[in-house]
């Protein structure tokens, strides 16, 4: 479950020692959560980034904050997307406090109409959060 102020501290804290940080389900709970299904046609792209064991595949939508991409963890071959924000982004659009509680509140939830949320980990400049990958929505 993510630590709200564990993400906020890191927001605002951009110092090296936080690279690697990780605010994280365990692996086999996110496998057990979902991915029974399999996105046909998926391998990996020449040039993919690899972040926290994900393959950063195709890019699935752009907005303000950063960007979402089309994931497969290497090691499971769990499928999800990823949203790439940037820390900077939202220290300076002053959403650090509504971030929180998003995470928070996404972390908590667990209806078959919204999108899962599994996990969260973060890098020196950005934030990734992990969840459910939608086919076509």
């Amino acid at each position: 479950m993510a630590d709200t102020e564990t993400v906020k501290t890191s927001i605002m804290n951009k110092s090296p020692e936080h690279d690697d940080k990780t605010i994280f389900r365990s692996l086999n709970e996110i496998v057990e959560l979902k991915q029974r299904e399999k996105i046909g046609g998926h391998q990996p792209s020449r040039g993919s980034k690899i972040i926290n064991g994900f393959e950063m595949s195709r890019t699935l939508g752009k907005g303000k904050f950063g960007e979402v991409f089309l994931s497969r963890h290497r090691d499971t071959g769990f499928i999800a997307a990823i949203k790439k924000i940037e820390k900077k982004k939202v220290v300076e659009y002053k959403m650090v406090d509504q971030f929180t509680k998003e995470i928070r509140l996404h972390s908590s939830l667990d209806h078959p109409n919204i999108v899962k949320f599994f996990g969260a980990f973060e890098k020196k400049e950005s934030i990734y959060l992990v969840i459910e990958y939608m086919n076509g929505g």
